[in-house]
């Protein structure tokens, strides 16, 4: 038998937070590339190095691509969020889009690549 992972997890920025549903590739990347296997024998066999497996993982910088799906369930509707990637937070590219935005912004609004402005 092979564990996949079903990692449901709650997200903030500074826009708010959300409550996400991380699949098997996206929650291993979030885990430190631990496969659920290896993280079940953690959870059994040696607690302490589980909860700091866990702990490691919390308070970092990720960008996610979240998918967005409404679905019904006894006449209740409900927004259910899929991480379908997660990739480590990467200052510098970031910064180099923003500058690009912003220089998009002072060439009258023309789309720089990723941001609609």
């Amino acid at each position: 038998m092979v564990r996949r992972y079903v990692l449901q997890s709650k997200v903030a920025d500074s826009t708010g937070e959300a409550q996400l549903s991380f699949f098997d590739d996206a929650a291993r990347a979030v885990l430190g590339g631990r496969t659920a296997d290896e993280l079940a024998d953690l959870r059994e066999n040696r607690p302490k190095a589980f909860a700091a497996a866990l702990a490691d993982a919390a308070f970092r910088p990720w960008v996610l691509r979240v998918a967005a799906r409404t679905q019904e369930y006894n006449g209740e509707r409900r927004r259910r969020l899929a991480v379908h990637s997660a990739t480590p937070l990467d200052f510098g590219a970031e910064a180099k889009r923003a500058l690009a935005a912003l220089g998009a912004l002072e060439m009258g609004g023309v789309k720089a690549e990723g941001v609609a402005v």
